[in-house]
């Protein structure tokens, strides 16, 4: 028998290296920009990244454009076994993602009698579950398993698949200084997992075991925003997400047949606001509320604990002789849908950096996020403290074609 993480940090956090049948996404939105700025764009929203944070920021856009946004990242389980106990072996855990495309939008301005209006179609990984992950247990003294020594297990885990979001989008700008917008989201998409315990001994592979799941994905649900531009200075907005069910079908498990599971979503809410001090500089701080005890899986309710994200940033804008160079930081706070051994809600803290270049009709832009989850657990029925730490890279590059509805 394997030794494994005992806690339940590992399903809700890493989901992908769990069993598939439940869905515990962020919902956050896509895009280096708002990224750079600590995900804080429900006011700003004036890109077309604007269908995964705020539809009515459409209405921002006076021209046609394409755009897309591409992920990768890594991440490692730093543990702190409790010196109370006898430990006789080393253990180490790490992660990493590979590079995918996690959003793409094609953007078109047009008239609705006076009024200006916008519509949309975006590709969004709501819950990107590709990644490798690697558990290694290394033990002080030869182990018996019954038919073979080993000194070392290692646990790999190569999971791809993601829940995606097939979003037409429209806002209208009903005055100068309110807009409003929706975005609807077929979702679809699969989860394919491939586990391979290895046993070694003095580096010799000894035995391995490897088990095999997959799923697919199918939903809807659509998302309602609003921007009020108070003064030219500050911006209010808002966004509701309606609930909605994703029903995880047609699963198998090393070649058996699963029941299908339907998850039903509460409605999620957000507020923004976004201020100029200057031209060059903006400020932007968000909330968004998840309900997640209201989940339920077959109409049995998880009791998850309940989470409200605060995010922050800024962005500052430097003007060259031939190109426009943006800078952002910003930060964040997401409490997760879990708690660890101590029953402390988990939380997620991280800073984002972020920078791009605006040259003509073409912007390019990179961000990066650094993560930390930190929480108590058990490793072996041994009490651990760990924290995770993970290193997320996006980037973006956006074109225009030119005029719109004029």
């Amino acid at each position: 028998m394997i030794r494994t993480v005992s806690t339940l940090a590992i399903a809700l956090l890493l989901l992908s290296v769990s069993d598939g049948t439940t869905y515990q996404g962020s919902l956050t939105g896509s895009g280096a920009r708002a990224m750079g700025m600590g995900g804080a764009f429900i006011a700003v929203a004036d890109d077309a990244t604007a269908i995964s944070w705020n539809p009515a920021g459409l209405t921002r856009l006076d021209e046609p454009e394409a755009g897309i946004a591409l992920t990768f990242g890594s991440g490692a389980w730093n543990v702190d076994l409790s010196s109370d106990y006898t430990v006789d072996f080393d253990f180490d855990m790490e992660e990493e993602t590979k590079l995918s495309l996690n959003f793409a939008s094609g953007v078109m301005p047009f008239k609705i009698g006076e009024r200006h209006a916008v519509a949309a179609l975006g590709y969004r990984k709501y819950w990107d579950q590709t990644q490798k992950t690697t558990q290694t247990f290394t033990y002080y003294e030869d182990m018996w398993a019954g038919d073979f020594y080993y000194d070392q297990i290692t646990s790999k885990q190569d999971v791809t698949g993601a829940v995606i979001g097939i979003s037409p989008a429209v806002a209208v700008q009903l005055s100068p200084m309110v807009s409003l917008g929706m975005t609807a989201s077929f979702m679809t998409g699969n989860y394919e997992s491939i586990l391979t315990d290895e046993y070694s001994w003095f580096g010799e592979e000894m035995y391995q075991a490897e088990s095999e799941q997959t799923s697919k994905y199918s939903g809807f649900t659509a998302d309602f925003g609003a921007l009020v531009d108070v003064s030219p200075k500050v911006r209010f907005g808002a966004v509701a997400s309606l609930p909605w069910t994703l029903t995880i079908k047609d699963s198998e498990s090393d070649g058996q047949s699963l029941e299908d599971v339907e998850q039903k979503l509460p409605a999620f809410f957000g507020a923004g606001v976004a201020v100029k001090p200057t031209p060059m500089l903006t400020v932007a701080l968000d909330a968004r509320h998840h309900p997640w005890s209201k989940v339920e899986l077959d109409d049995m309710e998880l009791d998850w604990p309940d989470a409200t994200v605060i995010r922050g940033g800024l962005e500052y804008i430097l003007v060259g002789e031939t190109a426009v160079f943006p800078l952002r930081i910003g930060y964040y706070i997401e409490p997760l849908a879990d708690e660890d051994a101590e029953e402390e809600q988990l939380k997620t803290s991280a800073f984002t950096v972020g920078g791009g270049l605006i040259l003509g009709r073409i912007t390019v832009d990179l961000c990066y996020v650094r993560a930390s989850t930190p929480f108590t657990g058990s490793v072996d029925l041994i009490p651990a403290d760990f924290e995770i730490t993970e290193n997320l890279f996006t980037l973006s590059g956006v074109i225009h074609f030119g005029p719109g509805d004029e």
